[in-house]
């Protein structure tokens, strides 16, 4: 292993902070949601900036709404120094709306995490950039036609 690369058991405790960032986000466990964060931590959400633990409260007062589902993509992830990385991951955010299940947002969070004294990876920093953030971005379920390659009306 060169120094550039992080050992099998750093990346899966990486890779579990991330899953658990949503995992706790989504089952409403709020003080485990935190904790997943270092006190001096920096959490921006598109256009706003969350300072420490207290922050992250106000985050969640401010911005938490009906339930939801959120699954990531494959985690980009990169040594830079022993116990520090960075990493960059898509997500897929669903919702429900009147019955059904639609995408609620997605986009990229690029983040710095630091391995802690009791070997817990946590985020220093996320910074969220999404794709969609609120209804009005969202294209509403259509119904799919199936095409058969023949001219309608006409003959095959």
């Amino acid at each position: 292993m060169s120094n550039s690369e992080l050992a099998p058991a750093d990346l899966e405790g990486i890779r579990r902070t991330l899953d658990d960032y949503h995992r706790f986000h989504d089952e409403r466990r709020s003080e485990e949601w935190v904790a997943l964060f270092v006190p001096e931590a920096r959490y921006v959400v598109h256009d706003q900036e969350y300072l420490g633990h207290e922050g992250l409260w106000r985050f969640l007062v401010e911005r938490r709404s009906g339930a939801g589902k959120h699954i990531n993509g494959v985690p980009l992830v990169t040594r830079l120094a022993d116990g520090l990385c960075s990493a960059e991951v898509d997500y897929v955010g669903y919702r429900r709306a009147e019955g059904m299940i639609v995408v609620g947002g997605t986009g990229r969070y690029y983040d710095r995490l630091r391995r802690d004294d009791d070997g817990r990876w946590r985020f220093v920093e996320r910074r969220i950039a999404g794709a969609l953030r609120s209804d009005r971005d969202i294209v509403e379920p259509r119904t799919a036609e199936v095409t058969t390659g023949r001219p309608v009306g006409g003959r095959a």
